[in-house]
């Protein structure tokens, strides 16, 4: 099983672009604070955090070369990752893309990563344009006011992250507060800072 520390360096190895990196980083946050709602709810099976982090990590590591050629995203990084990662972690990252590659997700893993997905960026732009310039600045509700103004971001994928309701029973508020508690514990990571008093 693949570590953490090996997960970043292989990902910094095939990404250059800091907004994929801030992006796998961002997922990685959130997909482990959803394992750990899913461990308060006293699952049978306890989850593995640390490999849900690793799959929100990983799962973009073949986009550079593949973003022109969307149904081979995620193809490509079963070559570099099927022998370092278990098969639900591997399934999980590559049914992430599965409108395109046809690889539908069915696990709590696997929808995780796909509503997650479209979510982070969603919330980094977000926090781009609030008054605070940071993640920490904001709260959920000023994500759920930007969420369903349809002006904001038209071409982002809603419908994607409103899936939480259905596959992961998670209310889309509830998620939207899990996500963005997650991003803010790493908010220097991802490219923001605290405001500075002048």
């Amino acid at each position: 099983m693949i570590t953490r520390p090996k997960a970043l360096k292989l990902l910094h190895e095939y990404v250059n672009k800091k907004e994929i990196i801030f992006h796998s980083l961002a997922c990685e946050a959130i997909m482990k604070a959803l394992a750990s709602h899913f461990n308060e709810k006293v699952l049978p099976i306890p989850l593995n955090e640390n490999e849900w982090g690793i799959v929100g990590l990983l799962h973009d590591l073949d986009y550079q070369k593949t973003r022109h050629l969307p149904k081979q995203h995620t193809l490509m990084l079963e070559k570099v990752i099927k022998d370092i990662v278990n098969p639900e972690m591997l399934y999980a990252m590559k049914s992430h893309n599965w409108q395109q590659n046809g690889i539908e997700p069915k696990s709590l893993m696997d929808w995780s990563i796909s509503c997650c997905d479209e979510l982070s960026g969603f919330i980094m732009m977000c926090a781009k344009v609030h008054i605070g310039k940071n993640l920490k600045a904001m709260n959920s509700l000023f994500i759920l006011n930007k969420f369903n103004d349809i002006n904001f971001i038209p071409d982002a994928n809603r419908e994607q992250i409103e899936l939480c309701e259905w596959k992961l029973s998670i209310p889309l508020p509830q998620f939207l507060e899990i996500a963005l508690i997650a991003m803010q514990k790493i908010n220097d990571e991802l490219g923001f800072t605290k405001n500075k008093k002048k």
